[in-house]
């Protein structure tokens, strides 16, 4: 009796540790890779030498610099943070520019309609 309940004890305890184990289910993530034109990039600016560009009126003055980009979560960068240049180097600050308002003329980043006074117009970043 005292060999059948042992046998009875062992089997209820194997049991129950095959309930507790957990199941590790596999899964797959796939990625989904682009391929890029290589045409495509020779237009292309890096952010690199984007950020610290300096950026022109119509004119050709400088008017500011390029001190960092905003990119949204869809990934597209729809902002500019441009540091002015003002005469008085003390009232320089950082404000956002739409990136759409830039255009780029030869090898200028141009700001259409853009002067200092405008840009210290707008509020601090």
């Amino acid at each position: 009796m005292k060999r059948l309940s042992m046998f009875l004890f062992a089997t209820a305890f194997v049991t129950g540790l095959g309930l507790v184990v957990p199941v590790m289910a596999q899964t797959t993530t796939k990625v989904m890779i682009t391929a890029v034109d290589p045409a495509a990039l020779t237009t292309a600016w890096r952010a690199s030498e984007i950020i610290g560009a300096d950026i022109y009126d119509d004119n050709g003055m400088a008017i500011g610099k390029v001190h960092d980009l905003l990119v949204a979560s869809t990934g597209t960068v729809p902002f500019v943070i441009v540091t002015n240049i003002p005469e008085n180097k003390e009232a320089a600050r950082d404000v956002v520019v739409a990136a759409s308002d830039f255009e780029l003329v030869g090898k200028k980043l141009t700001l259409h309609g853009g002067s200092a006074a405008a840009l210290l117009g707008l509020p601090i970043f």
